[in-house]
């Protein structure tokens, strides 16, 4: 089964339902290449009370979680419309999740990223996003 879906440029491109599925590896893959081809999985008996199941999307195999289509999305217009200059830095008030898309789109088109958040992010984020080379500034309260 195929769904439309998004290329990095932003143009559409079919997707294949079962990519990355059945022990496929995504080796030698540019980052942001998957993004918009995330696999689903087709969920039914026994799993299910009825013979009607339901498609499970595995965000687990999107490169930059489950917020990298708007943030690819978002960088590569502000950089047609001139806004990000090469190798500008983006800033981003993030809880976690756009800013694991940020830290993807900035690794893709070569742009330091910092996100800046309260202390209250979970531990693991803050390690994910730090893995991924992106700048992480708490902040206890905001500025004046």
């Amino acid at each position: 089964m195929s769904e439309p879906g998004w290329d990095v440029s932003g143009r559409a491109a079919p997707v294949n339902a079962a990519a990355g599925c059945g022990g496929q590896q995504f080796q030698d893959v540019p980052a942001g290449a998957t993004v918009g081809v995330t696999p689903v999985l087709r969920v039914a008996a026994p799993f299910t009370d009825d013979e009607r199941g339901f498609w499970a999307k595995l965000e687990g195999f999107n490169p930059g979680g489950i917020k990298d289509r708007p943030a690819m999305h978002m960088v590569a217009r502000a950089k047609a419309r001139g806004d990000l200059r090469p190798g500008a830095r983006i800033i981003e008030s993030s809880s976690g999740t756009l800013g694991l898309g940020l830290a993807l789109a900035g690794m893709v088109y070569r742009h330091p990223v910092t996100v800046v958040t309260d202390p209250g992010l979970e531990p693991i984020i803050v390690r994910m996003l730090s893995a991924y080379g992106v700048q992480v500034e708490q902040v206890d309260e905001p500025h004046p």
